[in-house]
């Protein structure tokens, strides 16, 4: 899995008991800035609270052994180059009253 900004669309989907049975997953964060990100989750907590911090934990250590239904986020490209499904996550711009501006789409 490829995320440009990583959990808010990446873990979620990480989530679907149906993905994590076949897969591994890797969140990657293509703006090297978000090393900060990465070293968060990958300690297995997500500041967003949008994953609870146990079943993140979970996935980031069957990540580390390779297991089906791991995690992983990176910074490092090398680590995509063989996934064989991309998912491309992008921030959503909003207006002055904080609704989403879907003109770029």
């Amino acid at each position: 899995m490829f995320s440009r900004d990583g959990p808010r669309f990446g873990a979620p989907i990480h989530q679907r008991p149906d993905h994590i049975e076949r897969n591994q997953c890797v969140g990657f964060f293509a703006n090297a800035c978000r090393q900060s990100r990465v070293d968060e989750l990958m300690s297995g907590h997500d500041s967003t609270l949008e994953v609870e911090d146990d079943l993140l934990q979970e996935a980031i250590q069957a990540g580390r052994t390779g297991s089906v239904g791991g995690l992983t986020c990176t910074t490092d490209i090398e680590v995509i180059r063989d996934c064989n499904f991309y998912v491309v996550a992008v921030p959503t711009p909003v207006d002055k009253n904080n609704n989403p501006d879907l003109r770029p789409l």
